[in-house]
This record gives C-alpha cells, structure tokens and sequence, in this order.
C-alpha cells in the first residue's frame, strides 16, 4: 500500500520534545514557557496536563531545562566581565537615568572630564530610566516614549561626554533600570532574540565607540566597577555591603544609590581596600520622590601596579565642584 502523506510526517517524540526544550530553555523564565515554544515549534497540540506528566516522569530531563531556564540573560547580565591591565587613569558616570537627567550636572561632568583627560571612562549603569516598563510608574504620558529616551540618552548624554573624554576607551554597563527592557523581552520570550532590541543595539554603542561590558569592568584584579546591588538608607553602608559581598579581596566603585560613600578597609598585607559609591547625573528633584538624599557628582581613579586612588567628586546645589585645588564651576 503506497504510504500517505500523513504516515511520512512521524509526530514528534517525547525525547524530541525534550530535546528541543532543552535548546529553547535560555531564553525562556518558566516550563511553561518552555512548553508553549516547543509546542509552537514542532507543531504539537500537547496540553499542560499532558507537560506535567512529561515532567513528572522525566525527572532527570526536567532537571535540566531548569537548570538552563534564563540562561541567555544570566550570560547578558552576569556573564561579562571586561578585564583591564596597566596604569590607567579612569571616571566613572553613574545614574543618569534619562529622561530624569540634569542638563547642567552633565555639562560640569563634562568639564571635569576634559580637564582629567581619563583613559577610560566607564559609564555605570542606570544611563535610562525606562519608567514607561516599570510597574510602578503611573503616568501614562510616559508609557510610549521609550525610543525618544533612548535618543536622548544618545544626543544629550553619550555623544557630548564621549567628546570631553577624547581618544580614550569608553565602557558602557547596564544598571537595573535599563534592565527593565531585559525583563520586558522575558515576559515576551518570542522577542528576546532580536537584535535590535539588545541593550548594545539599542544605545548604538558600536556606532557611538562605546564597548558594552554585561556586569563589570575589572582593573589589575585590584578595582572593580559595576553598578552595584546593594542599598542602604545610610550614606557609605551600601559600598561596605560591595565589599562585604567580595569578601573585602578588591576595591569597588558602585553606584545604584545615587550618593557619594565610603568604605576602607586595610589588611595586615596588601594595599588598602576601598568601596566607593559613585554619585548621580539625574534630576534631583524626581517627581516620584520628595527630598531624596542623593548628591550629584562623578568619580575619578587611577591605578599603579598594585595601588588603586579613588576620589568621589561631589557637586554643590549651584553646579560647582573642586578636585584638590581646582576649582570647576558653569
């Protein structure tokens, strides 16, 4: 009997299915997820009772796609380090949170930075805000503007602070706020491999000269910047908890909460250990909050063989700021 266009066309086996779940894990947050997409991609009509017994008596399987679940994210956020060797002269720009920035604490960044002519400038996190992906921002004006931000980031931001820098290695890493758009594509798995909508894309790093660094940017194994994750209502505890959380083995610039604190910490050998937080470029009159005890500014470091300087520049109500004696003012 001549075989039917419906025989040749095998159904899929569990181990198929397995196995393409296996694959389609990172990029997903929940089983079920994974389910929905194997389903979608081998054309099954699989029910979710039908899944949970495949889980229940794969045991060893089900282990493994959860082990993989997320993955591509752990590898966007935490995966990356970008490590640093030689005398270097660096800033660091924390938390400008566009649309929220402050123009004119932009400018007297850029002044500084001119004037300390840096070999690398890192810019650490939270450069968006993203309210309009946040639940908790409930002005609807803002829901749709996400490109608009992303345009100013560019033309306000990046572009007149790369051209302070000059010729010197420029390092962007994503805060939580930017990370926002990250756990927005989560929530939408189907859209998680576009390129376009990748953090790096979006910003136009490569056009700007900007490197992107997922999690942190390591100096000599002696200093280490990043965003940061801990918080504290206490001005220097969050840069402790840095510290704390490394089990005091390197120094640390953090910014996340927008002040200016300090943390030291000296061995009986070895160089002093520093945790330091990284002040604000934002608004510090935000409409969601009243009276936040933020301090505006930007940090400068250097380091020498084993030696690691780090000094918080703060800025004054009337956009002034001194490093040593020199004076910066609009």
């Amino acid at each position: 009997m001549a075989e039917t266009v419906q025989d040749a066309v095998a159904t899929p086996t569990v181990e198929e299915a397995l196995d393409a779940a296996l694959q389609i894990a990172p990029a997903c947050r929940t089983l079920r997820q994974v389910a929905g997409e194997v389903n979608e991609s081998l054309g099954l009509d699989w029910t979710a009772a039908k899944w949970r017994g495949i889980w229940k008596h794969e045991a060893s399987a089900k282990w493994r796609v959860e082990k993989r679940l997320g993955e591509a994210h752990n590898r966007h956020v935490h995966g990356q380090k970008l490590h640093l060797r030689g005398n270097l002269r660096g800033a660091d720009i924390n938390d400008i949170h566009v649309p929220y920035q402050d123009a004119d604490a932009i400018r007297l960044a850029a002044k500084i930075i001119r004037w300390w002519q840096p070999n690398v400038l890192v810019y650490n996190g939270d450069l968006n805000d993203f309210p309009g992906l946040s639940k908790w921002d409930p002005n609807p004006a803002r829901k749709y503007r996400m490109q608009d931000e992303v345009d100013e980031l560019q033309a306000d931001v990046l572009i007149p602070l790369n051209v302070a820098a000059g010729k010197c290695r420029k390092i962007a890493l994503p805060g939580n706020h930017d990370l926002r758009l990250l756990k927005m594509l989560w929530a939408n798995p189907e859209l998680f491999s576009v390129r376009a909508l990748q953090l790096p894309e979006l910003w136009q790093t490569d056009q700007l000269g900007i490197e992107y660094a997922g999690y942190a940017v390591v100096v000599n194994d002696r200093l280490e910047n990043s965003h940061g994750t801990r918080v504290s209502a206490m001005s220097g505890y969050a840069a402790k908890a840095e510290l704390v959380k490394r089990g005091y083995s390197i120094s640390t610039i953090t910014g996340h909460v927008h002040r200016a604190g300090r943390h030291e910490f000296q061995p009986p050998y070895g160089p002093l250990i520093v945790g330091q937080e990284s002040p604000c470029l934002c608004n510090l009159e935000p409409e969601y909050m009243v009276d936040p005890n933020w301090v505006q500014g930007l940090t400068l470091w250097e380091t020498r063989a084993a030696d690691v300087w780090i000094e918080a520049v703060t800025f004054g109500r009337d956009y002034t700021a001194q490093v040593g004696d020199k004076r910066f003012g609009l």
